[in-house]
């Protein structure tokens, strides 16, 4: 029976084979927490701001719409973050829009492979005003660019809605009222503009396919525990129960 200098084990068959066994078991990595290895998820917000076809001497049509509204109270959100109201303010898309690497795209109801323009080709246009964000997308000459432009003239289209990302550092919370109120000052990313169904809907349906959008620094989506968005399931069910009775 022979004894290992350099380990000091037991070269015997079976002591050998036990010896094998506990180190494969100690250089086994840990499993990670899904939950506390995920760190950002993007947001979407919708609202109702009326999306209008325009066309020029050139035969050219474009999508002139708000994504956003500076310096208004959203509608109720209730999202991974709770319950509250939220402000985009003026300058919160300043940095974002000055970026040489922007690369937003105009979609229908942010679906990827629905894509109406994006900034990178200049088929998507982004400026501010005083009013909010400004998106002026050219109509592609594609079944989705005509479809769409015939459901915003008979005005089935007339929400919008963006997609974004702002770190904690650049939210500030009022919560003085009952339901508490957070001011948005820097968009970090911004993914797409979009015109939507219904921009409530959509606040929530991004979260359940947020591994469509890259995320920052190239985390994975986070996955929301149920109880986080159980009310806003329940107001979607709604909203398409009411649907359906209507049919």
């Amino acid at each position: 029976m022979g004894t290992c200098t350099t380990c000091k084990h037991n070269t015997s068959s079976s002591k050998t084979t036990k010896s094998k066994t506990h180190f494969k078991k100690t250089i086994q990595p840990q499993k990670r927490n899904k939950m506390t290895a995920i760190k950002k998820q993007p947001y979407s917000r919708g609202i109702d701001e009326k999306v209008s076809i325009r066309e020029e001497s050139d035969g050219k049509r474009y999508f002139d719409f708000y994504a956003s509204v500076f310096n208004q109270q959203s509608k109720l959100i209730r999202d991974w973050d709770g319950t509250y109201y939220e402000i985009i303010a003026s300058e919160a898309f300043n940095e974002i829009l000055a970026s040489e690497n922007l690369n937003v795209l105009a979609t229908v109801d942010h679906w990827r492979d629905k894509m109406l323009g994006r900034t990178k080709s200049g088929t998507c246009q982004l400026t501010t005003d005083t009013k909010g964000l400004l998106a002026v997308v050219e109509i592609p000459d594609t079944t989705l660019g005509k479809d769409t432009a015939v459901l915003v003239a008979r005005g089935d289209y007339y929400e919008c809605s963006f997609i974004f990302y702002a770190e904690k550092a650049d939210i500030t919370w009022d919560r003085s009222a009952d339901i508490p109120i957070r001011t948005v000052h820097k968009i970090s990313r911004l993914w797409d503009v979009s015109i939507v169904i219904d921009g409530a809907y959509a606040n929530t349906s991004i979260a359940t396919r947020s591994t469509d959008w890259q995320l920052p620094d190239d985390e994975p989506a986070e996955t929301t525990p149920p109880h986080h968005n159980a009310q806003a399931e329940r107001d979607i069910l709604q909203k398409r129960i009411t649907i359906l009775k209507h049919r």
